[in-house]
């Protein structure tokens, strides 16, 4: 390890839904704040307008769509076959495609990769001799071999990630999630996650809604193939629900875009949050101290290990029923018992500057 900060960051960002960027913005950020000459670059499939919105840190922007994680049939269903295809083109051609990005990196002097959690950016670095570090609360190897094991190919792909990740500097494995056997990683036991600013009066305002309205954030993208809960015994006086535009079906419906803020500003502005279990979210609504009525996803790996927050922080409540059948009571009844609770408790944050402690060597 080296306490020297490095001259050209590229920073990767899975694109497989928000939750890596959740993860990884306070991280850029504190490395922007510490090292300010540093120069950063972001590799990902995320649009840059979103990335920007979330990442205050000055950075060059590197559009890629090779971590691509799970391809998704909605935000609750995995197309195995197609997740499968996909993996075997990506490594028929990975030899040549780690190649290709190993010149870039050095073209563009890169002289650190930090990795949330792509293994082709890792392995090319290898290969270029740049040091490389993994960060992240998940792995492709586990949650690829959890979906598609059995099928072709696909014991020899996994193999060949987790060669990638062993071979990679370090794996600092973010807590709670997968508890990745086998990958060597160093836990990070404090909780990376972004306090938003409640900006409710402003949002009032553009809706022209009253400020007792209850303000329900459903967080699904743009991008989610699913329906909305139809959200029975709701009027709209009573309760504003936000989602992506395509829900915007009735009364009680608004969309993110009628709002236009980053959505962690727009959750800390909320009376309740209803989402899928997963560490970006349930970090950030723990943290803005926001109930969240987490509808299930049985089959995700990482989900066990996320509910395990559930009991210690006091903010989430599980619905036991399919996001569609949500209803206006749900979310007012998780509303009614988080705040009458007296177990709701701040989690404990700093996890990014452990993170570049270890990174930098500076831990004292």
């Amino acid at each position: 390890m080296s306490s020297t900060p490095a001259q050209h960051v590229l920073v990767s960002i899975s694109d497989h839904g928000l939750g890596h960027l959740a993860q990884t913005a306070p991280v850029v950020d504190a490395l922007g704040h510490r090292f300010p000459q540093t120069r950063t670059t972001i590799r990902s499939g995320i649009d840059e307008h979103v990335l920007r919105r979330r990442i205050k840190t000055p950075f060059d922007y590197q559009p890629s769509e090779d971590d691509f994680g799970l391809v998704m049939l909605d935000p609750f269903r995995v197309d195995v076959h197609a997740t499968s295809r996909r993996y075997a083109e990506l490594h028929d051609k990975l030899d040549r495609t780690t190649e290709r990005i190993a010149g870039e990196m050095l073209a563009g002097k890169v002289d650190l990769v930090l990795s949330n959690v792509g293994y082709l950016p890792l392995a090319a670095a290898a290969r270029a001799g740049i040091r490389n570090i993994a960060f992240s609360s998940i792995n492709w190897r586990d949650v690829v071999d959890h979906y598609c094991d059995g099928l072709p190919d696909i014991s020899s792909i996994t193999a060949q990630i987790e060669a990638i990740y062993l071979a990679s500097d370090m794996f600092l494995r973010l807590v709670p999630g997968l508890d990745m056997p086998g990958l060597s990683t160093i836990p990070i036991d404090k909780m990376i996650a972004t306090k938003g600013r409640n900006r409710r009066p402003e949002i009032d305002q553009k809706l022209d809604i009253h400020p007792h309205t209850k303000l329900v954030v459903f967080s699904f993208s743009e991008s989610d193939g699913s329906s909305p809960p139809a959200l029975s015994g709701a009027a709209p006086e009573q309760m504003i629900a936000v989602g992506p535009s395509h829900w915007r079906v009735g009364p009680v419906w608004r969309a993110f875009a009628e709002i236009d803020m980053p959505f962690v500003d727009l959750a800390a502005s909320s009376d309740a949050v209803v989402a899928k279990p997963g560490y970006g979210i349930m970090s950030e609504t723990a943290l803005n101290g926001k109930p969240t009525l987490l509808v299930p996803r049985d089959d995700w790996p990482e989900s066990k290990a996320n509910l395990l927050w559930q009991d210690v922080m006091g903010v989430f409540r599980e619905a036991h029923k399919p996001l569609e059948a949500i209803t206006a009571e749900d979310i007012f009844g998780v509303i009614s018992e988080v705040h009458s609770s007296t177990a709701i408790r701040i989690p404990d944050i700093g996890g990014e500057q452990l993170l570049l402690d270890l990174v930098f060597d500076t831990q004292s």
